[in-house]
């Protein structure tokens, strides 16, 4: 299943990186200096949602930090945060983890290019293993509306699997086609296309329909309450392998808006509020690509 494919991949990650933090206590490293890796490391997964250590990448680690950046990230933490896998990497070099580090030791990282579109008959297929799943009973209708929702809204809204997740009904204005995401510096409204807002409907009309569903505020619903980041990505990989395509990301679906809304004319400014970025520094990587 998706869940145990997703949970090995992160605890080998984990368990290299408890290795290297035994490894640094045993070099007597200050308790601050090892946590301030460990915490670094973490976001590193947590944001990159990278499956193994030998699948990191300059290009990927390149994008992280661009992200640090225009997330407002001061200059000094975001070069820590480089230092910080630099090191990690270069230890698991000489475990033969890797076969080489992906940050250099000095100087900054080139920018990645934006990734691509992801291919329509990839998307398509993915709706179209949602759409043609068995729904014999309510539970059933409700996961696959749910799914089509969720896949619609990430092709669409460019929103981050946290934001999905952490959706409230109330968040939902369907008189109006409007989401509202995000929290903080990230909080936005968005306003829904027809397509979208019709999925979003039909499940939140099933959705409401069971009873058993009516004591949580949350939008997307689990079988234990609401749904959460990790769940939302073991739901694509099991739809993916249902449509015989590659494992989709979240990250992609994100990045593909925000490569189409450049290619459609939009600016850093509308691109920046549109994703939630606290400044234009990442939407300028999208924008100069498509002048190209």
């Amino acid at each position: 299943m998706g869940s145990r494919r997703e949970d090995a991949s992160i605890s080998a990650f984990e368990r290299e990186l408890d290795s290297w933090v035994r490894s640094l206590r045993a070099r007597r490293r200050s308790a601050s200096t090892i946590a301030a890796y460990r915490s670094d490391l973490q976001l590193f997964v947590h944001r990159t949602g990278v499956p193994a250590i030998a699948d990191v990448s300059t290009a990927c680690v390149a994008s992280f930090l661009d992200a640090q950046h225009a997330e407002g990230c001061a200059a000094s933490t975001v070069e820590r945060r480089r230092r910080s896998l630099h090191l990690f990497f270069e230890w698991c070099l000489g475990r033969g983890t890797l076969a080489t580090n992906p940050v250099p030791e000095r100087g900054s990282l080139a920018a990645p290019e934006p990734v691509p579109t992801l291919p329509s008959n990839e998307l398509a297929a993915l709706l179209g293993s949602c759409r043609a799943a068995p729904e014999r009973t309510v539970e059933a209708r409700a996961t696959n509306r749910r799914d089509i929702a969720i896949v619609m809204l990430l092709m669409t809204t460019g929103a981050r699997a946290t934001e999905l997740v952490g959706l409230d009904v109330d968040d939902l204005d369907l008189d109006a086609d409007r989401l509202h995401l995000g929290v903080g510096t990230s909080e936005r409204i968005v306003d829904l296309l027809r397509v979208p807002t019709s999925a979003v409907a039909e499940y939140v009309e099933v959705r409401d329909s069971m009873p058993r569903y009516s004591s949580t505020p949350a939008l997307f619903l689990g079988a234990r309450g609401r749904l959460t980041a990790s769940g939302l990505r073991q739901m694509l990989e099991r739809r993916c392998d249902a449509a015989g395509v590659r494992h989709l990301r979240p990250h992609e679906f994100r990045r593909t808006v925000a490569a189409d809304a450049a290619r459609r004319g939009m600016d850093d400014l509308a691109i920046s509020e549109m994703l939630g970025w606290r400044t234009t520094r990442m939407a300028h990587l999208y924008t100069a690509s498509a002048a190209e």
